[in-house]
C-alpha cells in the first residue's frame, strides 16, 4: 500500500534574545536574521502518532500508534509494510546490505518482526512494551510489565527490580540498561538478571541511546539529559527546557535529542546543543540515523522529518 504524500508548512515559535514575528517556514527577529530551517518535512499530516524510527542508507522504518510499520525510502515514497492489533511504541532493526530486518513492540505486549518478504507478529500477553533494542547475538524488550529476551526464536520472561517502570532500553557490546520513570536507571547483568543502579535525578526519562559502552545518553521530562561515561551517571546540564522523548548518537559521538513541540537539537562535544530548527510544532517522539549526515525524526500529526542534506 502506497501513501500519498503531502508536504505541509507549520509555524514553531523560537525563544530569542529579541522579539519575533512568525513566518510560516522560519522565524525572523528584528535584527533581520532567519532561524533557517534545517529538515526536510515528508510525512503526510495526519491524526497518526509516529512513535519510533530506524534508520538505514536508504530510508527509515517508522511505528504509529495505529499499529502500523511503514518503510518511507530516501525519495519520501510511503509503504505500509504490516500493521498489528494494537498500538507500537518501538522499533529496533539491523540493515546488512540490501537487507533489513526490524523487530516493533507495543502495548498489551505485541512483538512483530519484518525480516524480507517474511512477518510475523505475536502477542506476549503482558502489560506494555515501551522499547527494544538489540545486538549480535540477542534482542531485548521491556516495558511495565517486565522484560522479554530472545537468543533465538522464543521470548523469555525477565524480572525487573520491583516497581521499575521502564521506557527504553539500551544494548551495548557488554552493557545493558533501562531507563523510566522517576529517573529509574537499572542495569542487567551477564547472567540476565537486573538490578536498579544509581541515578542522579528524579525525573522520568523517556529515552537512551549510545555509541559505545562508555558514551551513553538518557533523556527525558522537562529537557534533563543525563551521560554515561562507563562508571558514572552524571547529570548535564543545558538550557533545554521542552520534554525530549528521543535521543540517537552517531557512532562519531554527536548527540541528536527530539521533543515536545518539534524541538531538536544537536550536541558536538564543544559547545552544547544547538537547535535544528524543524519547521513544526507537532511533539517529536523518535530520531535516528546512520550516521551525522542522515538523520530522520518523527512524532504526531504523522510528522515524518529528515536532516536536510
Amino acid at each position: 500500500m502506497i501513501f500519498a504524500m503531502v508536504l505541509a508548512c507549520e509555524t514553531t515559535p523560537v525563544e530569542t534574545d529579541t522579539q519575533t514575528v512568525e513566518t510560516s517556514t522560519s522565524t525572523v527577529t528584528e535584527t533581520g536574521e532567519v532561524d533557517a530551517v534545517v529538515w526536510d518535512q515528508l510525512g503526510a499530516v495526519s491524526s497518526a502518532m509516529n512513535t519510533g524510527v530506524y534508520a538505514t542508507t536508504v530510508g527509515a522504518w517508522i511505528v504509529t500508534n495505529d499499529g502500523d510499520v511503514v518503510y518511507v525510502d530516501n525519495s519520501g515514497e510511503m509503504t505500509l509494510a504490516m500493521t498489528v492489533a494494537a498500538p507500537l511504541q518501538a522499533i529496533w532493526g539491523v540493515e546488512s546490505g540490501a537487507s533489513t530486518s526490524v523487530t516493533v513492540v507495543g502495548e498489551s505486549g505485541w512483538v512483530a518482526e519484518i525480516a524480507g518478504t517474511n512477518a510475523s507478529s505475536v502477542d506476549l500477553g503482558t502489560a506494555n512494551l515501551a522499547a527494544v533494542s538489540g545486538n549480535s547475538t540477542e534482542r531485548i524488550a521491556v516495558g511495565w510489565g517486565g522484560a522479554y529476551s530472545n537468543s533465538g526464536d522464543k521470548w523469555v520472561y525477565e524480572t525487573l527490580p520491583s516497581g521499575a517502570q521502564i521506557n527504553a532500553i539500551y544494548m551495548g557490546d557488554d552493557k545493558v540498561f533501562g531507563v523510566g520513570s522517576e529517573g529509574a536507571i537499572i542495569e542487567r547483568t551477564g547472567n540476565g538478571e537486573w538490578f536498579s543502579a544509581f541515578s542522579p535525578t528524579n525525573y522520568d526519562l523517556r529515552a537512551i541511546a549510545g555509541s559505545t559502552d562508555s558514551d551513553i545518553w538518557a533523556v527525558g521530562d522537562f529537557g534533563k539529559i543525563l551521560h554515561y561515561d562507563g562508571g558514572t551517571w552524571t547529570v548535564l546540564e543545558s538550557e533545554i527546557s521542552v520534554t525530549l522523548w528521543g535521543v540517537w548518537v552517531a557512532i562519531t559521538g554527536e548527540v541528536f535529542v527530539v521533543g515536545n513541540s518539534g524541538y531538536a537539537a544537536k550536541y558536538d562535544g564543544k559547545g552544547g546543543f544547538k537547535e535544528l530548527h524543524t519547521g513544526v510544532i507537532s511533539n517529536l517522539y523518535g530520531v535516528h540515523g546512520v550516521n551525522a549526515e542522515q538523520v530522520w525524526a518523527v512524532g504526531s500529526q504523522g510528522e515524518v522529518l529528515r536532516l536536510a542534506p
